[in-house]
């Protein structure tokens, strides 16, 4: 049975918190049974968790909801930043590494397209430049700035964050970090007590603990190791407002799924000839790349 259309713009809603043409989708989705949804990326030697693990949920939930995903990769892109370098061939080995990590997380990627800019680029390059140079013209640099710092993810540090600065190894929680790099990380995070707003760690339990298990257990140190099950967010965030959950038990119990979730990655590329090999031939790649220990590669 195909969703309707209330369900179909429900998980969208679920994923994104505004609407610009509200009235303009509903149309859409009445005269398309299967609309095309575009999804952005740069491929990035450095995948956090909301590039691997949110972006997987996400997907997953545009394709059951009967979309047509497209994924962009955006390769040509991905040159401007310094940190990786400008070498196509490189990039491209770099995003091929960024799907094999979607395949691990369980993203459904038989039912997405993957499209390469590059490729798309040079076929409509007669097309695409006389465009940009009229987009330049119109606006400034200012405006486009603006735009593009709204481009923010999920941070420890923070709830919105710089494209660039989110990936800040100190602070943010990436697909090949081990049990110890977590323990780190999380511990200095920022969870206020009984504050629910703007609080990362609920943030990410909200986007990425209850999507992916359904649920969030909390082990109470007062109540001898037993432990609290949530079956949804507006549940937990009452009994963290009110004060009944310690912070120190919340980041735990995060800690404690995030590294079940990241653990279960790892064994799937482990068990990948594919990606073993992609992940051995950027090595040399990657040492060329100031700044970036090459055992974080290491599965």
């Amino acid at each position: 049975m195909e969703p309707s259309c209330y369900e179909r713009i429900a998980a969208l809603r679920s994923i994104g918190d505004h609407c610009v043409y509200a009235d303009e989708f509903w149309l859409l989705l009445q005269k398309k049974n299967a609309p095309i949804c575009y999804v952005w990326f740069e491929p990035t030697p450095w995948m956090d968790i909301t590039q691997g693990l949110l972006k997987t949920i996400y997907v997953n939930k545009m394709v059951k909801a009967g979309y047509i995903v497209k994924i962009l990769i955006a390769d040509w892109f991905a040159q401007r930043n310094h940190r990786i370098c400008s070498n196509k061939y490189v990039i491209r080995k770099i995003g091929c590494y960024n799907i094999e990590m979607w395949k691990a997380a369980g993203m459904d990627l038989d039912r997405v397209e993957l499209v390469w800019f590059s490729d798309v680029l040079e076929r409509h390059a007669s097309d695409y430049w006389p465009l940009a140079l009229d987009v330049s013209r119109k606006c400034t640099l200012k405006r486009m700035a603006r735009v593009g710092s709204k481009r923010g993810r999920i941070s420890l540090l923070d709830i919105v964050t710089d494209p660039y600065n989110m990936r800040e190894p100190k602070w943010n929680i990436f697909m090949h970090d081990k049990e110890c790099a977590l323990n780190g990380k999380i511990s200095r995070a920022v969870c206020p007590p009984k504050v629910a707003v703007c609080n990362p760690c609920l943030e990410y339990i909200k986007y990425v603990m209850f999507p992916w298990f359904g649920k969030f257990e909390v082990a109470q140190k007062e109540q001898s190791g037993v432990n609290k099950s949530f079956e949804c967010m507006e549940d937990l965030i009452v009994d963290y407002e009110s004060g009944d959950l310690d912070p120190l038990n919340v980041k735990l119990a995060f800690e404690k799924g995030i590294c079940k979730i990241l653990e279960h990655v790892g064994t799937c590329l482990n068990s990948n000839a594919e990606a073993q090999a992609l992940i051995i031939d950027l090595m040399g790649h990657i040492r060329r790349i100031e700044s970036v220990d090459i055992h974080e590669f290491h599965w």
